[in-house]
């Protein structure tokens, strides 16, 4: 007993500790993913919307004090920037003009308004991120500055993110975005949650910058900030420090981190071990430095010894008391009960043995009617039941397994029955769009050609047959183009002719005017194109998403993007409307949405259909071959 629990002891203690480890690696990874994915993103959006074309035309219309645009369009453009600033938590959006190195719009109008940025210092971080963007005509590039105290709004933490907008090949402006630094605040705080959020009692994840200085709030500042001030105070810390943090209410850009966790992190190395943190207190601190481009930042994950180990130290003192007791009193009814139990548990212990090797016909014997008895006898019975319940068992899993190989090759053939299908309908709307061209198209074309000669015998005189001759010309032109538009919905040719882009453009253009639904297309690619039957799979599955945006969705404004990373092909589709119930997907009647899974599936892709009550958001993934 004594072995056996000392190994158990240093078994748990390592399995207890890893896993105290593993908890923080991963909690450190949660934060790190979600804080490059977010600068990801805002790098993308700035690069976007510098492309856009109605912020390049506010550009310019901002930058002539003499530009006559209605008021009304004005208006247009704040709503526009009033949306990208809250729906990307972006706080102030910035247009400079090259030329005039002037801010010609600002969302917030503050005193940064109308500033000219050659007046700044050079070490002015809106300066900085102005210059870096300056001749820059790249598509795939954004510049970051850190986040520092911006003067012009109340000396708040900001960064700037900046990408240069280009009309032609000629740079015009820099477009900058405002970034604040509650957003990551909030990310690596839980919002204040932490024990809700399993980080324990003393668990806490913060950034460092290359300053060594904090880019978020301590969660001890936020939970005691006067423990904390004076932890900091009997750590070292410089009352000056100290009193920043008072009368600021915050650690952000002032707490330094100076250790030998955050040093090593910022060299650019990852590792978990135990270290005293800025308090001076002993931790458990997993660390690594950040993937942004631009930022040199490091994130770590800390919790204090004391709570990291607790349940080893529990262990410990737990497993002593029960090895003692169970010592203790396995000696005094061992010298009791060994002479009357051992028999008849040896014939149980090698009946058991047996039957767990496969014997399910092993019995024991039952030798007297006490509780070893009923012990035996209950086991008789039970092996009875399994052996009954093992053969039945045996029985149904044959059948279950050969209902499974007949259902699994009816789905397998009904996939193939579907991806045939709609090869044929695409090869059938092929071949009805060319015989209708090559045949109706050139009948009509004969028939507007004998009318016309027609015309030319009529005498002069003879007005009637004029306007007859007339009307039946233009109920020609408009067969023709019924017969023309039929062609186009059947095959559109522009996908043959000039790809996939052009094929989606022409078509959103025809839906907006059609259906009144204002449409907005962002492609990473101004022109882009797949083999012809991916072309045609992607083309009806955003044709088929419109349709059903025109019919149910009561949308006044559809997104169209596309974009690429390194192993898929990523479009969505995203409308502001009622959005989609999960009835509706899942409905055996939804044949369109079948139809989107089913033309997906045949590339081994995935669509997703995510509905709320602002809208509805359609995912196509399709994995690079």
């Amino acid at each position: 007993m004594i072995t056996n629990g000392i190994l158990v002891y240093f078994s748990t203690r390592s399995t207890l500790q890893k896993l105290s480890i593993e908890r923080l690696t991963s909690l450190r990874e949660s934060k790190r993913q979600e804080i490059e994915n977010y600068f990801s993103l805002i790098t993308k959006l700035t690069i976007t919307y510098s492309e856009d074309q109605i912020i390049v035309s506010a550009l310019t219309d901002y930058s002539n004090p003499e530009n006559k645009s209605s008021e009304s369009r004005y208006s247009s453009y704040e709503s526009y920037f009033q949306n990208i600033s809250k729906r990307f938590n972006i706080e102030d959006i910035l247009l400079v003009n090259k030329t005039s190195s002037e801010i010609v719009f600002s969302l917030k109008k503050l005193k940064d308004y109308k500033l000219n940025l050659n007046s700044l210092e050079k070490d002015f971080p809106l300066k900085i991120s102005y210059s870096n963007s300056l001749d820059n005509t790249s598509n795939n590039r954004a510049n970051i500055t850190d986040f520092s105290k911006y003067k012009y709004s109340d000396s708040l933490p900001y960064a700037f993110v900046s990408a240069p907008i280009v009309t032609g090949n000629k740079q015009t402006g820099v477009l900058i975005f405002r970034i604040s630094i509650e957003y990551i605040n909030q990310i690596m705080t839980n919002d204040d949650n932490w024990e809700v959020s399993g980080f324990g009692k003393t668990a806490e994840t913060y950034i460092v910058g290359s300053d060594y200085k904090m880019r978020n709030n301590s969660r001890f500042f936020i939970q005691d900030p006067v423990n904390y001030l004076r932890q900091l105070k009997n750590a070292g810390v410089d009352n000056s420090i100290l009193s920043d943090i008072k009368e600021s209410n915050s650690s952000i850009l002032i707490q330094e981190v100076r250790t030998d966790a955050s040093n090593e992190a910022l060299k650019g190395v990852s590792n978990t071990k135990i270290i005293k943190d800025y308090r001076g207190v002993q931790v458990l601190s997993s660390y690594m430095p950040l993937k942004i481009s631009g930022l040199r930042w490091a994130v770590l994950a800390e919790i204090d010894t004391k709570e990291a180990f607790a349940s080893v130290t529990s262990l410990q003192e737990n497993l002593v008391m029960i090895g003692l007791f169970i010592l203790l009193f396995a000696g005094i009814i061992a010298v009791f009960i060994s002479r009357s139990v051992i028999k008849p548990v040896l014939s149980l212990t090698d009946a058991v043995r047996k039957f767990s090797n496969g014997d399910l016909t092993e019995r024991t014997n039952v030798y007297a009617d006490d509780e070893l008895g009923l012990l035996a006898a209950t086991f008789n019975k039970m092996a009875d039941e399994i052996m009954q319940q093992t053969t039945r068992l045996k029985t149904e899993l044959s059948e279950r397994e050969k209902i499974e190989v007949e259902l699994e090759y009816s789905r397998e053939k009904l996939s193939s029955l579907s991806t045939y299908l709609q090869a044929a309908r695409e090869d059938e709307r092929k071949m009805i769009a060319r015989e209708i061209h090559d045949e109706l198209g050139q009948a009509l074309n004969t028939l507007k050609l004998r009318v016309a000669m027609l015309k030319d015998d009529i005498p002069d005189g003879d007005t009637q047959s004029i306007i007859k001759i007339s009307q039946i010309n233009e109920l020609i032109d408009n067969v023709i183009t019924v017969v023309k538009r039929l062609i186009t919905e059947l095959r559109p040719q522009l996908l043959d002719d000039l790809g996939l882009s052009a094929a989606i453009e022409w078509y959103v253009t025809e839906f907006e005017k059609n259906s009144g639904i204002k449409c907005f297309i962002f492609f990473e690619k101004e022109q882009f194109s797949f083999n012809p039957d991916l072309n045609i799979s992607i083309f009806r599955i955003i044709q088929e998403s419109l349709t059903n945006v025109a019919r149910h969705s009561m949308a006044t404004k559809v997104d169209i993007s596309y974009y690429e990373t390194e192993n898929s092909i990523i479009f969505s589709i995203i409308d502001n409307g009622i959005g989609i119930k999960q009835e509706n997907l899942s409905g055996s009647h939804s044949f369109g949405i079948i139809g989107m899974k089913e033309r997906i599936k045949y590339w081994q892709g995935d669509i997703s259909f995510l509905g709320k009550d602002t809208g509805t958001t359609i995912t196509v993934t399709i994995p690079k071959s």
